[in-house]
């Protein structure tokens, strides 16, 4: 049940996007995020959580990083290859994010975003969960037929010369 009890008026409370400060009834809090997860700031912006903006603005600020780290200088002829152990840290500072943005998407939802009850709240966030798995594998599929098919057509050359 998504209302808290309250005890004086014997009457159920909806606490859903009362803010920071708002009860999160515990079936909404013991779920991880799937959506969160997979979408941070999408998902964000569509759940009135700010928060996974964060994303959105490390990600803006490593890709220009990384075109003043590439970019030769007229007094080196070759690539910085600090660059590339700085890619290894974007990628850990960006599952760490993801990680909180799933054990916290729920919380955040519910506390600013009114919601009818903890039912409909757990079957959008299902269908959040639902999608990004649906695309996350399908590029993992997609990237895998790529590699096989490459992997393929090397070793067919290999084979003939």
């Amino acid at each position: 049940m998504s209302y808290l009890q309250n005890s004086n008026m014997k009457q159920t409370i909806n606490t859903s996007g009362k803010g920071p400060t708002a009860k999160v009834p515990l079936e909404v809090v013991k779920h991880f995020n799937w959506g969160a997860f997979f979408f941070d700031w999408i998902w964000g912006l569509c759940n009135n959580s700010y928060i996974p903006l964060i994303s959105l603005a490390l990600g803006i600020m490593f890709c220009i990083y990384s075109q003043i780290a590439d970019t030769p200088t007229k007094y080196a002829h070759s690539y910085d290859s600090g660059s590339m152990n700085f890619f290894g840290i974007q990628v850990i500072i960006f599952i760490v994010l993801k990680i909180w943005y799933g054990i916290k998407g729920n919380t955040w939802a519910w506390q600013n975003k009114e919601w009818e009850n903890s039912e409909y709240f757990h079957h959008i966030q299902k269908i959040w969960a639902m999608v990004g798995t649906g695309i996350y594998l399908g590029l993992f599929l997609i990237m895998g037929l790529i590699f096989l098919f490459f992997g393929l057509l090397f070793l067919g050359f290999r084979g003939l010369a």
